[in-house]
């Protein structure tokens, strides 16, 4: 009867044992085994340049003032531009008129944005967004102010977009972090 205890004694230690082991060799076996596949992911980019031909001239009333802005792509994408263009002062700006050149480019009153409506190849310009800057005749001399004329443009990837709509939707989707909920 002893050795019958003896023999159940060691038969419950080596079942306990196997049964505490079994875990340990499943975590065991998920240490040793394992795959990785390294896959880079690159990020696209858009470099854009604003180009401008303008020489200062005092201003008078009545003169048109020379001031070609375009913008060019100097990354190794394809691009979609917006520009938005603001004067240093706001009482100037309302006796100004500027020459837009419209046949390219599209303004949305609502964000104050000026689209380009093609994508620009890397290494290529848009047409001129404006052209000169007419001061109006009727402009009095005493509000007469030295100005800048600010342009500030925006590149996004036109990679993967039909259109400058639904490019920039998705710029504005992720701006506000949206687009995990989507």
């Amino acid at each position: 009867m002893k050795d019958l205890k003896r023999q159940n004694r060691w038969v419950m230690v080596l079942a306990m044992g196997m049964i505490l082991g079994l875990p340990l060799a499943g975590i065991a076996a998920y240490f040793v085994t394992g795959h990785v596949r390294v896959n880079p992911v690159t990020v696209g980019g858009s470099h854009i340049r604003i180009d401008e031909e303008f020489i200062p001239e005092p201003i008078v009333p009545g003169k048109r003032i020379r001031k070609k802005v375009s913008i060019h792509n100097e990354g190794p994408n394809a691009c979609y531009v917006r520009a938005r263009v603001l004067f240093s002062d706001s009482d100037m700006g309302q006796y100004s008129d500027i020459d837009w050149d419209l046949s390219d480019w599209i303004y949305d009153g609502s964000e104050e944005y000026y689209y380009y409506q093609k994508p620009i190849a890397p290494g290529e310009d848009t047409s001129c967004l404006m052209t000169g800057i007419y001061i109006r005749p009727d402009t009095p001399e005493d509000e007469i102010k030295n100005v800048d004329v600010i342009v500030y443009a925006e590149s996004y990837q036109a990679d993967g977009f039909q259109d400058y709509e639904e490019a920039w939707k998705d710029y504005s989707k992720n701006l506000k972090g949206d687009m995990l909920y989507e």
